[in-house]
């Protein structure tokens, strides 16, 4: 029952082959197959399937008024929903708590059930509840735990988990936001991080929205509409697991599984104030996704979490990978988790954080720069730790370089896979979309073209690795540390640890204006692991004016300053990104929860 086999997995490829009889070069999709009456027959379709689903959960949901402000609907009704203390806990808590008998599996599921439903109302953060699969999972687990005391399946044992809505549950929809996949693709079988995690004890009661084509910092498609912020129906919730960042921040899930190319997990778990973690690539089984676009094989996607906290980030990564993943998908790292990697810093052997105030083309909002400001000062202020942690500024290297030659290998048929899924069922291109495939350096390229830029990345990674070296440790870098009215820091003779950036220019988008990746995607290109982290900062529209600047890093760096505004951000979290080397994971995380430990970082709520 609870270690169940699976035949192979099928590879990207073949799942990409598979949806179309011909091969991926020669597919030619004419306009015109379908009317828009289909793809929004279509559209009805996904929408009656979800909220059938939500119609299961056994409390009645309350109505929601679309029109009213949604921080004050959020107050009102989730704060009165039922088992409001159990909510409060974390991933790991509720985990601890449930195999040792305090906690039952059934109570916490249909508490996360009912206020899942509420915040599909409240975001539209939902593409379907699971609530008789999660149920009848969850019974089994507590009367396995009633007959066997102090023995739980695994470590996640009983522990409800969401899951976007990409990656493949046997016998359900994944159809990654494209109107022509909703009857097409249906899974034979779980993804592998699924079948791990379900035998190591997790209940799966959610599955969560995602944009058309997966290749957006928003989670808007034809199918389910556009999910929202949780602290303002005015700006994103972040693509392309901005359904999984929402459904946590609201409490309809404590821990979820994301999946990352440029951004996806930690832009969402930025613009909704919880914490994502983006693992070095071939770690985590990434079998089981679903994608359409090329770049699955020249940028990985990787799999991760989304979390209530720091904790549960940690128990995701050490569960799946204590699983030793590799032995049936050989392309990965053989590389278990490794706790203990980082110790915590002395005097004598401090840590180092660099601190990328800016890449050089879009300068960052002014509450995400003054969080970064309260963050260097929350340590200065501690005489223990200010002995036991240095900053160093960290100058971008070439990241504009990086965003031409990442753009290219997201897209290298120049987009016309995903112009002609969205024309086999006449639905339109998502402006975001369409805007990304329409960017400078992006065209069908041809096989030599390829091969040079897969040629060049690797020359980038190089050259990335002798900047880090050198950042902290050659005097020729302070020459290079000159933020203009920012603060500095004088380079430390250390090596840099970790570094401290920006998640995004903005702390959340408004609705359609996602068009800055660069401050997640770069480490992306690199394979360097990610964590977005909420800090104690809320946006203040009296502390982070506008102020009136007169020049400009890039076009789309006027383009961002010009729309901000004060008013519209007041009392928002606000996240930074933590990054490490390549497989320095478990360092990541153990950073952050010295950090977090300290106060340095961490929710104010």
């Amino acid at each position: 029952m609870f270690a169940p086999t699976r035949s192979p997995r099928k590879s990207k490829r073949q799942k990409r082959e598979q949806a179309d009889p011909t091969t991926i070069e020669s597919k030619e999709i004419l306009p015109g197959q379908h009317s828009a009456t289909y793809w929004k027959s279509k559209a009805k379709e996904a929408l009656d399937c979800r909220n059938r689903s939500l119609a299961e959960v056994s409390s009645p949901l309350p109505e929601i008024n679309a029109e009213s402000k949604l921080q004050y609907i959020r107050a009102s009704l989730l704060d009165n929903a039922p088992d409001d203390a159990l909510m409060n806990l974390t991933p790991e808590a509720i985990a601890r708590s449930i195999s040792k008998g305090k906690l039952d599996s059934s109570t916490i599921t249909k508490a996360l059930l009912l206020r899942g439903g509420i915040a599909a109302k409240l975001t539209n953060c939902v593409t379907e509840l699971l609530p008789s699969r999660a149920l009848e999972r969850a019974r089994a687990l507590d009367e396995h735990l009633a007959r066997n005391p102090s023995k739980p399946v695994g470590p996640l044992h009983g522990l409800p988990i969401s899951v976007k809505g990409s990656i493949a549950f046997k016998d359900l929809r994944m159809h990654t936001g494209w109107v022509s996949w909703w009857d097409k693709d249906t899974p034979d079988e779980d993804a592998l991080v699924i079948e791990i995690l379900e035998n190591a004890g997790a209940v799966f009661h959610a599955r969560t929205t995602v944009p058309q084509g997966m290749m957006q910092l928003e989670t808007q498609s034809n199918l389910f509409g556009t999910t929202t912020n949780p602290f303002s129906g005015e700006l994103s919730s972040g693509g392309s697991s901005g359904g999984e960042a929402a459904l946590i921040a609201l409490g309809g899930s404590v821990l979820g599984i994301g999946s990352d190319i440029g951004g996806s997990i930690r832009v969402p778990a930025a613009a909704c104030g919880v914490y994502g973690f983006k693992p070095t690539a071939f770690r985590i089984p990434a079998n089981g996704w679903n994608c359409v676009s090329p770049s699955a094989d020249t940028i990985p996607t990787v799999i991760g979490p989304i979390s209530s906290s720091i904790g549960g980030t940690e128990m995701f990564m050490s569960t799946v990978l204590g699983a030793k993943p590799w032995i049936k998908d050989p392309s990965l790292c053989a590389m278990p988790w490794r706790p203990g990697m980082f110790p915590d810093p002395i005097p004598e052997d401090p840590l180092c954080i660099g601190i990328l105030w800016h890449d050089d083309q879009c300068l960052p909002h002014p509450p995400i720069i003054r969080a970064i400001c309260e963050l260097v000062a929350s340590v200065k202020a501690d005489p223990d730790l200010s002995k036991r942690i240095r900053f160093c500024d960290f100058p971008a290297y070439k990241h504009d370089y990086a965003w031409s030659l990442l753009s290219k290998l997201y897209f290298s048929d120049g987009g016309a896979l995903d112009t002609a899924t969205a024309a086999e069922s006449a639905e339109p291109l998502s402006p975001l979309l369409s805007w990304l495939i329409n960017e400078p350096d992006i065209k069908k390229l041809t096989r030599s073209e390829l091969e040079l830029a897969l040629e060049d990345k690797e020359a980038y990674r190089e050259e990335y690795a002798h900047h880090w070296n050198a950042v902290g440790t050659d005097e020729e870098m302070k020459a290079q540390g000159d933020h203009g009215t920012l603060p500095t820091f004088q380079p430390y003779g250390c090596e840099v640890d970790i570094l401290v950036s920006p998640v995004a220019p903005y702390v959340a988008s408004p609705h359609g204006k996602a068009k800055y990746w660069s401050y997640t995607s770069l480490w992306n290109l690199l394979d360097y692991p990610a964590l977005s982290v909420p800090t104690p900062t809320i946006t203040d529209e009296k502390l982070d004016m506008k102020s009136d600047r007169k020049s400009f890093m890039s076009p789309i760096d006027k383009d961002m300053w010009e729309w901000y505004d004060p008013k519209l951000y007041d009392k928002m979290p606000v996240s930074l990104q933590l990054i490490g080397r390549r497989h320095q994971d478990e360092k990541v995380i153990a950073v952050a929860q010295f950090l977090e430990a300290n106060h340095i970082i961490g929710s104010s709520k």
